[in-house]
């Protein structure tokens, strides 16, 4: 498949692991022309249910603030009951070595509070830190 038939994303579901993997292609700023990654996510029956990896290895375009806060928004409409699952309860892996994507998303780790939000360089590490059980939150005294 050549990039430019590439989709601009691909969700698979893994319903043994409870993971979500979305790997992100393309973003075109300059037409508008985004994926619907909230659409994508609402295909799947619980999806709070699941951990999350964003694979951002073969990212083409550019993300911005308002990107990102579009997809926090609606994200979060489409997270869980907050009765369902305690805060943190949940994992989201960022797969990127990018920087400049990291420092944008950095600041939003807390906007997602059913969810742990870490960064790492490969799809490996951020697939085995999901399947891993979580740790104990540590308190501050």
């Amino acid at each position: 498949m050549s990039k430019s038939s590439r989709p601009h994303l691909r969700l698979t579901v893994d319903t043994d692991n409870l993971v979500l993997v979305i790997r992100l292609y393309r973003w075109r700023e300059e037409t508008d022309e985004k994926p619907d990654l909230i659409g994508h996510l609402s295909l799947v029956a619980h999806p709070w249910k699941y951990n999350v990896l964003f694979d951002f290895r073969r990212f083409i375009g550019v993300i911005n603030e308002s990107d990102v806060s579009t997809i926090l928004e609606r994200w979060r409409k489409l997270d869980c009951p907050e009765t369902l699952y305690p805060p943190l309860s949940r994992q989201l892996a960022v797969v990127s070595s990018d920087l400049s994507l990291r420092s944008l998303l950095l600041p939003h780790v807390d906007a997602l509070v059913h969810r742990r939000i870490d960064f790492f360089d490969t799809f490996d590490e951020g697939l085995d830190w999901l399947k891993a059980p979580p740790l104990p939150l540590r308190l501050s005294a």
